[in-house]
């Protein structure tokens, strides 16, 4: 089917397929094969078989397939072998064979050898609220926290739970306007404030004010079995200002407030963080969980172009995950003694399908942290680690 040649010689009644490059091993020469075969078909093979990648995964001692390389193919030209302008560059390759030019290709390869570790590049190499597009449109002018007034009145153990809460915007992924659900709810805002330890007072009201996420995203648990929605979660289709199958949220809001009460009882001001990071997680189910809840059948997601229940689970699976991830970041950053007071996040899962197929525990064993912690500013800290660490979960993540 296939014949080898040096120069293939123009042929007007037949497109001239694709260049297969063979490359066995390093220094191995490359060989050009002629397909005549429709050109569309060759141009299709063409961009397949020019992209490659193998993963690469390093277990103990044990070495299992090894190289994860990512390509770029650069084509040099000259003067003279110079390609019209008029050829687009998804024909360019096929265009270069019919004339007999020989493309020259160069290859760069870059391997990762961590072992049980992709590092994933940081969206913030330093992070406040300042620069998060999710957090900007709450923030006033003078703002460089959300509600900082508020984290000021209950530093000096005053407190209005207005101050705490923001006012909804209209989204253009939504169908009603959206605030913010609060991880430390606001009704503990006044709990906060008589918090008699200066530290642990300052840091509970750094977390109600950056550990918030859009309710559009965020399904909750029903503590009495399945799924529900927060506030804005699903609409009513004949009533796109109302919320539907909100039946579970109270009860989810009390599991957060128990967290808190945990987190206080340790005195230690890291681990009451590391409590509400896992309260969140704890109050919102895993993707393939709504999947399963058969409740949710029918009800309609409050997201833009998202219109049944496994598309909005494959989104929030995603995005859980890659809260989950960040949670473990700073779990691990935690000194040995307080790591073993908190617990650790529960292992990561499976993306979920086109199908609704997976979620389920990886079976590969994640060690460490995919997420590196970015740089976070000195004053109000805890508020712009909190806001990182749930990011993924606040709207201007999904578009």
């Amino acid at each position: 089917m296939y014949e080898e040649v040096n120069k293939p010689k123009e042929n007007k009644t037949r497109a001239v397929a694709n260049s297969v490059i063979q490359n066995k091993s390093i220094g191995e020469k490359m060989v050009a094969l002629v397909d005549n075969r429709s050109g569309s078909v060759a141009q299709r093979q063409l961009l397949r078989r020019m992209n490659f990648e193998e993963n690469t995964e390093k277990i103990g001692n044990k070495t299992q397939v090894g190289i994860k390389e990512n390509t770029s193919l650069q084509l040099k030209q000259t003067k003279a072998n110079k390609v019209p302008k008029n050829i687009t560059s998804s024909n360019r390759q096929v265009y270069q064979l019919a004339k007999g030019i020989t493309p020259v290709i160069k290859m760069n390869t870059r391997s990762m050898t961590k072992a049980n570790q992709v590092i994933h590049k940081p969206k913030f190499k330093t992070y406040s609220h300042r620069k998060d597009p999710s957090l900007i449109p709450y923030l006033t002018n003078k703002e460089t926290i959300i509600r900082e007034d508020a984290v000021k009145k209950q530093r000096q153990k005053q407190q209005s739970l207005l101050k705490i809460r923001v006012a909804a915007k209209k989204m253009k992924n939504t169908t009603m306007g959206q605030g913010f659900h609060e991880i430390l709810p606001t009704s503990e805002g006044t709990k906060v404030s008589k918090i008699t330890d200066d530290k642990m007072r300052d840091v509970a009201a750094q977390i109600q004010s950056g550990m918030r996420t859009t309710p559009a995203l965020t399904p909750l648990v029903n503590p009495k079995g399945g799924t529900s929605g927060h506030t804005g979660t699903y609409v009513d289709p004949k009533k796109t200002t109302a919320s539907q199958y909100t039946n579970g949220q109270a009860g989810a809001h009390d599991e957060l407030r128990k967290a808190f009460e945990e987190g206080l009882k340790t005195k230690d001001e890291d681990l009451l963080f590391q409590y509400m990071l896992q309260g969140n997680l704890d109050t919102t189910p895993p993707g393939i969980d709504m999947i399963r809840d058969t409740n949710l059948q029918g009800k309609i997601p409050n997201l833009q172009d998202v219109t049944n229940i496994t598309e909005f689970a494959r989104i929030h699976n995603k995005n859980r995950e890659k809260a989950k991830d960040r949670a473990r970041t700073i779990w691990e950053k935690l000194p040995a003694a307080s790591r073993s007071k908190a617990r650790e996040p529960s292992p990561e899962r499976e993306p979920i399908d086109q199908f609704g197929k997976g979620g389920e525990y990886s079976k590969k064993k994640q060690k460490r942290s995919r997420s590196p912690e970015p740089t976070f500013p000195a004053t109000d800290k805890y508020a712009h680690k909190a806001a990182w660490s749930t990011e993924s979960m606040r709207l201007d993540t999904f578009k």
